[in-house]
């Protein structure tokens, strides 16, 4: 046996200091990863950051060629008017300048430009009619040469010339009526037409009507008003140097008429699609010429590979100009950075562990060494800004880092407790095993001496008989009822040592049918008799009549038996036992009693394990299997029981058996 523990207790040894080890391992790593937590995290961060800042990079690479290549195409096909290629993409600023240098879109002419004189066939009439009108302030003569100017008339551009004459003169001549309706004639026929010195003449028609502003017909100059100006914001009459003027004359006058709520916000629309046209004309047309007159060469790489771009630089911010097509006309776009930066920025997806600030800035200036930013390149066409990334907000990384490593922490203490906890319930389950290996050894050799005291006196009883020295009946009567009492006393014990046998190979089937328990318990005590009286016990019975339970009768019996043996036992001093029987509300209850040296608090728990035997001084020399009260517990739980036990040193032991009526 000791050369079997030697080779387990290694194995044991080994495997603890496994645990340990790898235990220690594990401890140190955790520790480490703690310390290293708050490098791990900003690493982890500018990775992030840099993954965040090359897809912007990307996309906004994306975006520029994916504009010039819509743009283009549209251009080309002419599938599309410009200002439906400005709706679809808001980021741009399209331009179509003729070889001559001249805007058509926007459509815009610069001021003094000569157009063609009238034809010969009105030149007189004409010429007589501003004589009398300017020289000889004559306006009804000066009427009457428009008229028949107007009659012999063959082209739009002289029919405009005469017909905007003659309401110059009604107004003079004060026919508000008729001037009205000359200058709604040139509204509506002539809209587009120039004077010799490139002013449309519907510009001068609208001044006039808002000044005339004849009540009756403010409906019909609302709508001609609103009709103009579409017409501009549509480039079907051009845009001049003195557009503005007369935009800010009809943006005045709208605002002291009666406006229907569509037609005020349409009114607010075409007004700053006109202003937003004057605008590129005044920020971009020279950039514009020059580029396009020079043929220069760009030294940024061409979008798509194919398209040229000029950096351009507008009160300070940088933009791009791009061009899509050089041929009779030159088309193209400015695209401004701001614009492609917002489109692009819009549309980034949310990062996993931390919300991320994303800006563009001016220059090169590096990163502050407590700063968790990244500052990369945008773009090659804009090689003077920078993206920055960094967290939207600091504290929730100080926070998360935080997090973390009580996170790791709880983890490692769970760790450790847990590998100590494995290692007391290992050592606990050696030492158990160990007291059960002992304790079987001590129960072999109170077996061999609890079996081999009945045996000695049967021997020896028996001997006596036979070789005929017990000289009377009486004494030969006596000493066979003491075998007889010493076999029962021995088959009680091998009952016990068989009933925990078969227990611990195979479930026993019990008998179980209906028993009067009250005389049960009084063939027990019979039974018993010849014990107590020996022991010179007091044996006292409380016994209710007539208790009946399905039991299996041997097995209570056998149960009785090892609770009044015990007290027998261990009852060496006060000799007194009671038992008693009683039942309570559903419940059957069974009591044995003694006044014997009682059982220690801390073992009281342990009574009813195998081969447990209670230590104290007093009984060292009461010899037992250890197994009676253990076959008990069983008997009393196969009869879905509960057995319990109450004890003081020095003041007996009270054993309860409850069982279901």
């Amino acid at each position: 046996m000791a050369n079997l523990k030697k080779p387990v207790s290694r194995l044991i040894l080994l495997f603890i200091l496994m645990v340990v080890v790898s235990g220690g391992i594990l401890t140190f790593l955790s520790i480490n990863n703690i310390s290293n937590l708050r490098l791990l995290t900003e690493k982890r961060i500018q990775e992030s950051q840099l993954q965040i800042a090359g897809q912007i990079s990307t996309q906004f690479q994306e975006k520029l060629n994916n504009l010039a290549e819509e743009f283009s195409k549209n251009v080309l096909s002419g599938s599309a008017r410009f200002d439906s290629i400005v709706r679809s993409a808001p980021q741009i600023r399209p331009f179509l300048i003729s070889k001559e240098k001249e805007f058509l879109y926007p459509f815009f002419i610069e001021s003094g430009q000569q157009i063609a004189k009238p034809a010969t066939n009105i030149l007189a009439d004409f010429m007589n009619g501003e004589a009398d009108e300017f020289q000889k302030e004559n306006p009804k003569n000066a009427m009457a040469h428009y008229l028949s100017a107007l009659s012999k008339s063959r082209t739009p551009s002289d029919s405009a010339k005469v017909v905007n004459a003659l309401g110059r003169v009604a107004v003079k001549i004060k026919q508000s009526e008729k001037a009205h309706s000359w200058y709604k004639s040139v509204l509506v026929n002539f809209s587009g037409e120039l004077s010799p010195s490139g002013i449309p003449y519907s510009y001068l028609a609208i001044s006039q009507l808002i000044n005339l502003n004849l009540l009756a017909n403010q409906n019909e100059i609302i709508a001609l008003a609103e009709n103009f100006i579409r017409q501009l914001a549509e480039n079907q009459i051009p845009l001049t140097p003195g557009t503005q003027t007369i935009l800010n004359d009809l943006s005045g006058w709208f605002s002291t008429v009666q406006l229907q709520e569509t037609q005020q916000k349409a009114v607010v629309n075409l007004l700053e699609n006109i202003n937003s046209k004057l605008s590129f004309i005044s920020v971009y047309s020279n950039e514009i010429r020059v580029i396009t007159a020079s043929g220069r060469k760009s030294e940024l790489p061409a979008l798509s590979g194919k398209y040229p771009v000029f950096a351009i630089n507008v009160n300070g911010k940088p933009e791009l100009l791009v061009i899509t097509s050089e041929s009779e006309m030159s088309s193209g776009f400015v695209v401004r950075l701001n614009d492609v930066w917002s489109e692009v920025t819009s549309h980034l997806p949310g990062a996993k562990d931390f919300e991320y600030s994303v800006d563009l800035v001016s220059g090169s200036a590096p990163a502050r060494p407590d700063e968790l930013a990244v500052r990369t390149e945008l773009s090659t066409y804009f090689p003077l800004h920078r993206i920055v990334i960094k967290p939207a907000n600091e504290k929730l990384v100080e926070k998360f880092i935080r997090k973390r490593s009580w996170t790791y922490g709880i983890a490692l203490v769970l760790l450790l407790g847990g590998m100590l906890l494995g290692i007391v319930l290992i050592l606990r389950d050696i030492s158990r095993e160990k007291r059960m290996a002992d304790m079987q050894s001590e129960f072999v050799a109170n077996v061999t001496h609890e079996l081999k005291t009945p045996l000695t006196s049967i021997k020896m009883f028996a001997e006596t008989i036979f070789l005929d020295r017990a000289k009377s009946e009486e004494t030969r009567k006596k000493y066979a009822n003491i075998i007889m009492k010493e076999s029962e006393v021995l088959k009680r014990k091998i009952d016990n040592i068989l009933e925990y046998s078969v227990r611990k190979n195979e479930s026993i089937k019990y008998r179980m049918k209906e028993t009067n328990l009250s005389l049960l318990v009084g063939e027990v005590m019979d039974e018993m008799k010849y014990w107590l009286d020996i022991n010179k016990f007091e044996m006292k019975t409380e016994l209710d009549q007539d208790i009946f339970a399905r039991v299996d009768p041997e097995a209570i019996k056998q149960a009785l038996t090892n609770l009044i043996g015990n007290a027998i036992k261990y009852s060496p001093a006060d000799k007194n036992l009671v038992v008693r029987l009683k039942k309570n509300a559903e419940k059957i209850v069974i009591e044995v009693e003694d006044k014997g040296m009682g059982i220690p608090k801390d073992q009281l728990n342990l009574v009813f394990e195998k081969f447990y035997r209670v230590r104290t001084n007093e009984n060292e020399s009461t010899t037992g299997t250890g197994l009676g009260l253990s076959v008990t517990r069983d008997i009393v739980q196969a009869h879905n029981g509960e057995i319990s036990v109450e004890s003081e040193i020095n003041k007996g032991t009270k054993f309860t058996v409850c069982l279901n009526s």
